[in-house]
């Protein structure tokens, strides 16, 4: 199941990308706080990664099969990736972890989980999505 994530990585005076994104939109929440490092690759991951053919995304130490990359969606602050939903996870849990990063708006159940340092198992990811989006 493809997911979109949006980064707010681009410079909002001229729309020019910087190495970092300062909010990202993922899982339909509003997540902000800190810096963490994004970049984008048309390569491919390495032959030992599953998914070959595919782009790269990097967030902070993350690199990560990318489904699709798109600059300047919505306006030019914003970036829009497109990854499997066992990526958007492991995303979500990374960011969950640094203690600057917090959930500033999005569903109930998703929003309390981010701001109490709360991970997804990936495991059981599409059946909480699925009862935290509904």
């Amino acid at each position: 199941m493809p997911v979109t994530i949006m980064l707010c990585c681009n410079d909002w005076r001229n729309g020019n990308p910087t190495p970092y994104a300062e909010s990202v939109e993922l899982l339909e929440c509003q997540l902000s706080g800190g810096r963490v490092r994004v970049d984008w690759d048309k390569k491919p991951l390495p032959e030992s990664k599953p998914y070959q053919g595919e782009q790269t995304l990097r967030v902070g130490k993350l690199r990560l099969p990318c489904l699709a990359y798109n600059t300047w969606v919505g306006n030019w602050c914003w970036d829009a990736a497109s990854i499997r939903l066992i990526y958007a996870v492991e995303i979500w849990n990374y960011l969950a972890e640094r203690p600057d990063w917090h959930c500033e708006a999005g569903p109930v159940k998703l929003f309390q989980l981010f701001n109490e340092c709360g991970k997804i198992d990936p495991r059981t990811a599409p059946e909480f999505l699925k009862a935290a989006l509904s």
